[in-house]
């Protein structure tokens, strides 16, 4: 029986052959994933709801515009004068309110800009705001006029108060587009500090799904790892006990000075040289031959012959007649004795020829 020393150098190796082939692929796969993940995916997340909140800004303003469209449309039929139409339309964009709070708004400057409607500022009404600014020192006002003058519309980042609230100033993304007729700019915007708390709990999100993803994944390699290096051990262990076994045999054969000739399912596995020089055969040529080669029909014990070219030992008769055939077309008459063997779980004879 081998001992743990003996199968060391096999499941060893057997231990490195399942890590290159198995756990080394999956952990790379583990760790692409993750990586593909906090660098690819989530940043595209991010980006794509930022660009989803701009581009809902933009619809938005653009659905003002429409309704000042609409006041503009009844000056040019004469219906109400350029005054009257644009109380009226700033009085209805003033009222236009959005967001998940019914908080977020529009405003209204002309191009130079002072500002015509604010809903919730309205001591700004009717002031130049050119020289506006907010914390950062940005004149906010200003660019807003260069970019829609420059595109006729865009986005300017800012600082301004939170929704309703003055006493919080946090940044502000906000699109404007210029109503050329009248030379208004409308515009509104996106809290950012809004934006990254979605794009945060997103991330979060993900992280617990990829963080669950990996761990198990993990588990299952553990698992499977577990019973394939159980498998590949046995194996080696197997694997060694069958080359313990044969060269045991093979150091009988070797020993032996009568012909010894070993045979497992139907094939010959190995001769010595006695045997080998019997039947003019050189040594190596016994190794791997069909029994039916090596024995005549006439003069061979027939369920002799039947069980070795099967395979089977059940029935086998200790000892029998047969007639061995040289290399060079002879016969040679023996008797022979069988001894029934097991090498790594097969089945055959080591035959002691006389």
């Amino acid at each position: 029986m081998p001992t743990t020393e003996s199968i060391g150098p096999s499941a060893s190796r057997a231990t490195r052959s399942f890590v290159l082939r198995i756990v080394l692929p999956a952990v790379l796969a583990v760790v692409f994933f993750v990586l593909a993940t906090f660098l690819l995916l989530i940043p595209a997340v991010e980006d794509q709801m930022l660009e989803g909140k701009k581009e809902t800004t933009q619809e938005l303003t653009r659905s003002a515009i429409s309704v000042i469209s609409e006041y503009y449309a009844e000056e040019q039929a004469g219906t109400l004068s350029r005054q009257e139409a644009q109380a009226e339309a700033a009085r209805r964009v003033e009222q236009l309110r959005w967001g998940d709070e019914g908080k977020d708004y529009f405003w209204i400057t002309d191009m130079t800009p002072v500002m015509v409607m604010h809903p919730y500022l309205p001591e700004l009404n009717g002031e130049d705001l050119t020289g506006y600014q907010d914390k950062a020192g940005n004149h906010l006002f200003v660019d807003m006029v260069g970019v829609v003058r420059e595109s006729g519309s865009g986005y300017v980042e800012y600082y301004w108060q939170y929704k309703d609230d003055p006493s919080r100033v946090v940044k502000k993304l906000s699109y404007v587009e210029r109503f050329a007729p009248w030379d208004w700019v409308v515009g509104t915007g996106i809290y950012l500090d809004e934006v990254h708390a979605a794009i945060g709990a997103v991330r979060r999100n993900l992280i617990y799904v990829s963080v669950a993803i990996a761990v198990v994944v993990a588990l299952l390699l553990f698992y499977s790892g577990r019973q394939s290096l159980r498998i590949e051990r046995r194996r080696a262990a197997a694997e060694h006990a069958l080359e313990e076994s044969y060269e045991k045999y093979r150091a009988l054969v070797e020993a032996a000075t009568e012909g010894l000739l070993i045979v497992i399912g139907g094939r010959t596995t190995y001769s010595n040289k006695p045997l080998a020089d019997a039947l003019r055969y050189p040594e190596s040529a016994l190794a791997d031959l069909e029994v039916s080669r090596l024995f005549s029909v006439e003069g061979t014990d027939a369920k002799a012959l039947d069980l070795l070219r099967s395979g089977a030992t059940e029935g086998m008769p200790a000892t029998f007649e047969a007639r061995f055939k040289t290399r060079d077309g002879d016969t040679v008459d023996a008797l022979v004795t069988s001894t029934p063997i097991s090498l790594g779980g097969r089945d055959g004879f080591i035959l002691l020829v006389k």
